[in-house]
């Protein structure tokens, strides 16, 4: 039997499962106090961190990961608009499914479940049968008239009470259980839109790269291109995917948690203008990442929570003009940092939660450009962390996980003058260490995430 992780660590049941943020967070779905949705992660997290060592660190890293997407999109107005109207169907969908309202007023259990009311149905269906069957007893014993009898005589036996004679079975061929019905593909960019918006996602156009439309009645009347389709959440299969074909021209597209496998990939590879490729949480692996195209210019590739191990480094150094990476949650080690070097554009970068040990963190140096940076992760020591990121010059936003900090790194944090955010996500830093960091960086925005 498999380990299930929501269940046994976050008390989340079978029958809500996969959750959605509200749920995973535990909180409801009207909720807008941030910090109610901050501690409610924090509270998560800290059901999740002590098995970040055990036998199911990779379930535990894929959790954390999830809470971490949720409380970003739940805190993210944006995201949340768009993320809200994914979660109304879901709910409908869990209130159908729902079982009955209790029949019985007499009683606070459901029907059938101790109520008593099928008992007594049965009580009254049994007297009425009883009743029936000692009637037509006495119809059918009582003396007939001469009359009666004659008219009996002369009835032909009814074709309905005559022995039915066998007929020969007929065999039926149902072709749908050989021949699958075809799933109708798009062909023109209004069917492809139209496929869009009925699994629930939306797109993003050129004009701006902000307005996200949701149904054909949004399109502007002045020329436009798309910049994005995002998926995410949707439940898209993979042979589903082609539909997106007629839109060659996007740039990005987000699929974030959906069931799509390495199946898929063929159909990525055909969008030859795609330059940002958001897959976290899919069901794709490295055998799938291996056949993704050499010949597509992607600048952005977040591959989040997909099992992926060294081998697949390799494949992800193939496009030269990479700027944003992300393998976090992943259990890669220093080896695949090492093949990360070899991308010298490399700008964002998130490696958190995997398994690159402090001798790996010293390759950090290697990226003289990096500007953002996600990184830490339990095998991590706080001064190999610090002494890997005070060379990065250029870096504005650093997000630290489950690295423990002290004096020693707030001190070197302190000294970073050029950080303009600062996340930290379980550091346990005390309040003391916090406000001197406050304090040394007055204009640098500071986030934690106990």
């Amino acid at each position: 039997m498999s380990f299930d992780a929501y269940h046994k660590w976050l008390g989340i049941p079978p029958e809500k499962q996969p959750p959605h943020h509200y749920q995973l967070l535990g909180i409801s779905v009207n909720e807008t106090d941030c910090e109610v949705i901050e501690t409610a992660a924090q509270r998560q997290r800290a059901a999740i961190e002590e098995n970040l060592h055990g036998p199911h660190r990779k379930a535990a890293n894929q959790l954390m990961f999830e809470i971490d997407e949720a409380e970003l999109t739940l805190l993210t107005p944006e995201l949340r608009e768009e993320y809200d109207q994914q979660v109304k169907r879901v709910v409908r969908k869990q209130k159908r499914n729902q079982s009955g309202h209790n029949l019985d007023p007499d009683s606070n259990q459901p029907a059938g479940e101790g109520s008593g009311l099928l008992v007594r149905f049965a009580g009254i269906i049994s007297v009425i049968v009883v009743g029936y069957l000692i009637m037509s007893y006495f119809e059918y014993q009582k003396p007939r008239t001469e009359e009666e009898k004659k008219a009996l005589r002369s009835q032909q036996i009814s074709q309905k009470m005559q022995p039915a004679v066998p007929e020969k079975p007929t065999v039926t061929f149902n072709s749908s259980e050989t021949t699958p019905a075809s799933i109708p593909i798009a062909t023109t960019r209004t069917e492809a839109f139209e496929w869009v918006f009925s699994v629930g996602g939306s797109v993003r156009l050129n004009n701006d790269g902000r307005t996200r439309i949701r149904r054909m009645a949004d399109f502007p009347s002045e020329p436009y291109q798309i910049f994005e389709v995002d998926l995410l959440s949707c439940d898209i299969k993979d042979e589903e995917l082609p539909n997106l074909i007629p839109l060659a021209e996007m740039e990005s597209i987000i699929a974030n948690i959906t069931p799509l496998t390495d199946k898929c990939i063929p159909t990525i590879n055909q969008l030859t203008n795609l330059q940002l490729l958001h897959i976290p949480s899919t069901k794709i692996t490295g055998a799938g990442i291996a056949r993704l195209s050499p010949k597509l210019k992607l600048t952005s590739i977040f591959t989040g929570s997909l099992n992926l191990q060294d081998d697949s480094a390799k494949d992800l150094v193939r496009y030269p003009v990479l700027e944003t990476l992300s393998v976090s949650s992943n259990p890669m080690t220093g080896k695949s940092l090492a093949e990360f070097t070899q991308i010298k554009n490399i700008v964002n970068l998130q490696i958190h939660m995997t398994e690159m040990d402090d001798t790996s963190l010293a390759l950090l140096r290697e990226f003289p450009a990096m500007k953002r940076l996600w990184v830490g992760n339990p095998l991590n020591s706080e001064k190999a962390l610090m002494d890997g990121i005070q060379p990065l010059s250029q870096l504005s936003d650093l997000h630290i996980y489950s690295v423990p900090i002290t004096d020693l790194g707030t001190s070197a944090l302190a000294s970073m003058n050029n950080l303009e955010q600062i996340g930290l996500n379980s550091t346990n830093i005390s309040d003391a260490n916090l406000a001197r960091l406050k304090q040394a960086l007055p204009n640098t925005k500071i986030s934690v995430n106990k």
